[in-house]
């Protein structure tokens, strides 16, 4: 599930239009089947939960980020990723 998208609203948008289109969507992991033909509401609710669990995951492995990378740059260690086009480059695609 937390593979699939990156925040709950995501995942439930992207579950509601595959069962939209009369297709199943199957979590094997977490052992959950969506289709249009049943209506599960504790399904949809684990589902939820699972989700808002894999959305608070990958904020906070972008809020460790984010200190990293702002201690880094104030020991002096962290610059950045390296230009991928030189000034001249850049004059030339303006021209």
């Amino acid at each position: 599930m937390d593979r699939l998208a990156r925040s709950l609203a995501d995942l439930q948008q992207l579950v509601d239009e595959i069962v939209a289109e009369s297709a199943d969507v199957q979590f094997v992991k977490e052992n959950q089947t969506y289709s249009a033909h049943s209506s599960n509401s504790m399904g949809r609710l684990l589902m939820r939960i699972l989700g808002a669990f894999a959305e608070l995951k990958r904020n906070l492995i972008r809020e460790r980020q984010t200190e990293g990378i702002r201690i880094a740059k104030a020991a002096g260690k962290y610059r950045g990723r390296a230009r991928a086009s030189g000034p001249g480059q850049l004059a030339e695609a303006k021209r």
